[in-house]
């Protein structure tokens, strides 16, 4: 019998060829369904494979940590705004030594299972466990996995190709991959991430917001700006301990503001842009609107746990250190398992706690007539030193 073949094709890439010879009974003549669906998922594949666009590499980096960030385009589209809104600028790839990690993203059609024996070491907000093992820290799930290596100082992705082909699926998971990561990457550098605003006169002079969401850090954070203030950032900052001081660095620059907030800043009607966390808030670029007040660090001296009510005038009570510490861990956006790296984090927090004055503020109707007014509370407060 004389079987007739397919047309040869000969295909290059990256240096390699693949000789495609196919007879042509496979695809006339077979009648077994394994056999023609084994060979059209093998050529879906092989397609997909062949025409997978070459990885590109960047650099990134942000207080002093780089990345050397390696994916594809279509990845490289979500990825790199992830770090933009984390505050990452592109940076020529040097870096001090220790400072430089590698970040490598690969499209996969399966996800590799996490090695036998890791231990659970929690569970993530997205939904994806951390479990950790022979030093290295697992975030896993179904669609993804991410590996850091603190020893190899590497974060190596895994993502599934379907969730590489739906940008509304692929998003939020990699910006929780991505966000995660970063912590933790950072945390290795004594940086700890806090959910809270902060805001100076001058560097000697900080004063941090920290709360939940919707507690009106934001607007006052705002507020402040206008009047004159510096900031640093309205949402999430990093705390870390230098010469026995604890210093505030910020973490996201641009600010975000409920969709109303035009009524007391008259200069944010027609932003349309959002928060990429929170879609109900407006994503403003404060460092152009006032772009000479953005500071790159300072020393916190007053820390404000705000909570709205409906009082008719705002109040300010005092707060004692250990209670101060545990609302501080509440807001802490990452604490790592591991019982040196936490220990090094619990005394960061305990050395900010002890070099602030801290109170609570009970937000009355008069802060939400006139969030400025928030500034006659402040003032008073950044004269002497803590009780």
């Amino acid at each position: 019998m004389h079987v007739r073949p397919s047309p040869t094709v000969l295909i290059c890439k990256n240096g390699l060829i693949f000789h495609s010879f196919i007879p042509s009974f496979i695809y006339s003549g077979a009648r077994s369904w394994i056999v023609r669906h084994y060979f059209l998922r093998f050529r879906a594949i092989f397609d997909r494979a062949i025409n997978m666009p070459d990885p590109t590499t960047q650099y990134f980096e942000l207080q002093g940590l780089v990345l050397e960030v390696t994916c594809s385009a279509e990845v490289a589209a979500a990825v790199v705004p992830i770090l933009d809104y984390h505050g990452f600028q592109a940076s020529a790839g040097e870096s001090e030594e220790g400072a430089g990690w590698t970040v490598d993203i690969k499209v996969r059609h399966e996800i590799d299972p996490v090695p036998v024996g890791a231990e659970p070491a929690g569970q993530h907000e997205s939904g994806l466990a951390l479990l950790r093992h022979n030093g290295i820290l697992y975030l896993y799930g179904e669609n993804a996995r991410a590996d850091v290596s603190a020893s190899g100082h590497r974060l190596d992705v895994q993502l599934l190709r379907e969730v590489v082909d739906d940008p509304k699926e692929l998003n939020p998971i990699l910006y929780f991959i991505v966000t995660f990561a970063l912590l933790a990457l950072l945390q290795r550098r004594s940086l700890y991430a806090i959910h809270g605003a902060a805001v100076c006169r001058g560097e000697e002079q900080g004063i941090l917001f920290v709360g939940y969401s919707d507690t009106g850090k934001s607007t006052m954070t705002m507020a402040l700006v206008r009047r004159g203030w510096d900031y640093l950032s309205d949402d999430s900052i990093f705390v870390h301990e230098s010469n026995e001081t604890v210093e505030a660095l910020p973490f996201r620059r641009d600010f975000g503001l409920d969709p109303d907030a035009d009524q007391y800043f008259p200069e944010l009607a027609g932003t349309d842009s959002m928060q990429m966390t929170d879609i109900e808030k407006l994503r403003v670029k404060v460092d152009q609107l006032f772009p000479a007040q953005g500071r790159e660090r300072c020393i916190p001296r007053v820390i404000i746990f705000p909570k709205i009510t409906d009082i008719e005038r705002s109040v300010l009570s005092e707060v004692g250190q250990s209670e101060a510490l545990a609302l501080l861990m509440r807001q802490c956006s990452f604490i790592d398992t591991d019982r040196d790296l936490a220990a090094a984090q619990m005394k960061t927090l305990q050395g900010l706690v002890r070099q602030c004055r801290l109170y609570k503020l009970q937000a009355g109707r008069d802060l939400k007539d006139d969030p400025g007014s928030v500034e006659n509370l402040l003032l008073p407060l950044l004269d002497g030193d803590p009780a």
